[in-house]
């Protein structure tokens, strides 16, 4: 499988779809293995122009209908088990390519970068703090002006993904921010670059930090530091 999708897939001239259920692990199936979970990484700098993560049940099948009308490979990541539950809607339209999703405007300073499974776990996380919270949808391309906007009118930013930190979107993301001499403080969660033990795949997540809990401990201990909190 990396083969295919480090070499065959991302050459493909013609339509070409991966639906990749790469986000997290069956009940009782095993731990993350940092391997594993790179699967956004290595696909980040290849060819396929559009690499997908659905926040919910109905996002998902909205993206795997748009994958299908793009004229190339395209790839959609959405992680086993259940979803939040959200209601799917009867009629399928095609997402914009590259552009994210605001849900939420904060007044805190504060935005919450997520992707794909995590944009529901940050929803209460983003109330509690007044922080604006995106549902950034595509990891490439990126929604660079939604980026950069974000990056000129809040004090920090949190980027969070169901994905190896090292080499993923956050990454990507404070790459982008770089290139642009954009400086503003981020804060990368993601899956530690470890081994992570069996268990269900709530297990798996609350080891790795990316349970509400934990995602939200980590937040509030990092953006309460006061040079970042203080207007």
């Amino acid at each position: 499988m990396p083969s295919q999708t480090l070499r065959g897939f991302p050459g493909a001239s013609f339509p070409a779809v991966r639906a990749a259920a790469g986000g997290g692990r069956r009940p009782a199936q095993g731990g993350f293995h940092p391997f594993d979970e790179r699967y956004q990484a290595p696909v980040r700098p290849l060819r396929p122009p559009s690499h997908e993560g659905p926040a919910d049940e109905d996002e998902c099948r909205q993206m795997l209908y748009t994958a299908v009308q793009l004229n190339g490979p395209a790839a959609v990541r959405y992680p086993r088990g259940q979803g939040p539950g959200v209601p799917v809607k009867r009629e399928m339209q095609s997402l914009p390519v590259g552009k994210a999703q605001i849900r939420r405007e904060g007044h805190s300073g504060l935005a919450i970068l997520a992707f794909g499974a995590m944009v529901p776990f940050c929803e209460c996380i983003a109330e509690r703090l007044d922080a604006t919270l995106v549902n950034m949808r595509f990891v490439k391309p990126l929604d660079e002006e939604t980026i950069v906007k974000l990056a000129t009118t809040h004090r920090s930013i949190v980027t969070v993904e169901e994905n190896v930190v090292a080499g993923g979107a956050g990454s990507a993301i404070g790459e982008l921010l770089a290139s642009r001499g954009i400086n503003v403080p981020l804060l990368h969660l993601g899956i530690p670059d470890r081994f992570i033990e069996h268990g269900s795949r709530e297990d798996c997540l609350r080891m790795a930090g990316l349970d509400p809990a934990g995602l939200e401990a980590a937040i509030v201990r990092w953006w309460h530091v006061p040079a970042r909190a203080v207007s």
